[in-house]
């Protein structure tokens, strides 16, 4: 995968993470087994959003669980 300039540090993601993180689809589902870092890319979505596209951090809330 082609790895484009960001202020946001995605070397730790894998292709399948870097490619959701810069997703610019509205609506995403990331599923993956334990342990694969579905946290870390959404926290990464995140963290992106804010610093690279300049989105306001009080429209974010994340919620996680498991079950």
């Amino acid at each position: 995968m082609k790895i484009l300039p960001t202020r946001t540090d995605l070397s730790s993601l894998n292709d399948q993470q870097r490619k959701a993180v810069l997703s610019e689809e509205k609506r995403m589902l990331v599923l993956a087994g334990a342990g694969s870092g579905k946290t870390k890319t959404l926290l990464n979505k995140i963290n992106y959003l804010i610093n690279d596209k300049d989105a306001d951090s009080k429209y974010f809330r994340a919620n996680g669980r498991t079950s």
